[in-house]
Order: C-alpha cells, then structure tokens, then sequence
C-alpha cells in the first residue's frame, strides 16, 4: 500500500523483475516502459545486508544498491521496504524462503563461477 500506485523495476544480477504496485496489490508484467523506481543489485548484496555484513545505507552509498527514481517515490520505497522486512522477520515462514533464496544464490553462484572457470 505504501508503494501504491507506482511501478517498480527490480534488477538482480541477471533478471529483471517489472512490477505494477496498485491499492488492489501487486502485478508481475513484462515490461515497463518508464518505472517510478528502479533497483539495480546483486543476490550477494542482499545476503550481506541481511546478514548485516553491509548496511542498506552503505551499500547505496557505494553503489552495491543502485536506485534510481523521484525523490518521493525512493522515500516511498525506502518506507515499503522496511515495512516489508518489518513484517519479514515477524513471519513464521519467511525463514524457509531466506533459506531457498540462499540455496539458489549460492546454485547460481557455483554454475556461474564453473562457467568462468573455463574462460
């Protein structure tokens, strides 16, 4: 609700995540042409700023995070971001999908890095 209506396009090392933000929720699409918000970061950021190896503020302001958009729509981010983690750590399932998204990062990273290891 905080972020409504905006669009937000979410980058993550290689895949891109358009989102339509509305009062009624939240819409996966294929495409969007001028996004309120843009995020650009890596599946290693986020760990580390979960695992509070990196702050969110440091890892804006060394271009770890990088984000793009008005300066109300950021503040507006920034609100439904720490509204969502709030609610995160208070959920009962959401450890099991911190744990998928380590197990599949940490997939991702052994695959990439084999793939290199041969460049």
């Amino acid at each position: 609700m905080q972020l409504a209506p905006r669009t937000v396009l979410l980058s993550i090392d290689s895949e891109t995540i358009p989102l339509i933000l509305s009062f009624q929720g939240v819409q996966v699409v294929t495409q969007l042409s001028h996004p309120s918000v843009q995020l650009q970061t890596t599946r290693q950021t986020i760990l580390n700023v979960i695992d509070a190896r990196l702050t969110l503020q440091k890892a804006v302001l060394t271009d770890a995070i990088l984000l793009r958009g008005t300066t109300e729509d950021l503040a507006a981010f920034h609100d439904g971001l720490v509204t969502y983690v709030s609610g995160a750590v208070r959920c009962l399932s959401f450890p099991l999908v911190l744990d998928r998204f380590r197990y599949a990062s940490a997939k991702l990273f052994h695959s990439n890095h084999e793939t290199n290891a041969w460049e």
